[in-house]
């Protein structure tokens, strides 16, 4: 999948998702920063899925109407990756959650819940195994992660 990736995403983030077997660009490498119209007009004439932490993008789409490819805003990931602290404190590898979000791009079936925030998981096949089930009632939920993996196995 091609993927442009926003300035404001780390630009380690390029490696991660390149390493998933993704076209992937990172708009940080351009100097000035061309903007959000710009940078949105680019992913779509280049066919990218545009990846952000910014929410304009999504007002540029539904609001103004510009033509997009795909607009996925990654929640929870900070812009930067933080260094390693001088006293070794340990900080958060932000790299499994970037995995997580590039398989669930390989999968069409997950796209409408991304749009919606919601990221289905991906660690159940251990218990669940392959079984099918008739009906999932997913109980305790709070954004229904698990009722998208149940949908789309």
């Amino acid at each position: 999948m091609k993927l442009l990736l926003d300035t404001c995403v780390w630009g380690g983030t390029t490696a991660v998702l390149t390493a998933a077997g993704h076209d992937v660009r990172w708009m940080g490498e351009t100097d000035p920063d061309p903007g959000d119209e710009e940078i949105m007009r680019r992913a779509y004439d280049e066919g990218c899925v545009l990846i952000t932490l910014d929410k304009d993008f999504g007002e540029l789409a539904i609001v103004y109407g510009k033509p997009h490819r795909g607009i996925v805003r990654l929640v929870n990931i900070p812009g930067r990756q933080p260094p390693n602290p001088p006293d070794k404190t340990r900080t958060r590898d932000m790299s499994p959650r970037l995995r997580k979000y590039a398989k669930l791009l390989q999968s069409p079936a997950c796209w409408p819940a991304l749009l919606h925030g919601v990221a289905g998981t991906l660690d159940h096949d251990v218990a669940l195994g392959r079984d099918r089930f008739a009906t999932v009632i997913d109980v305790g939920a709070n954004k229904g992660q698990f009722a998208v993996y149940a949908r789309t196995r």
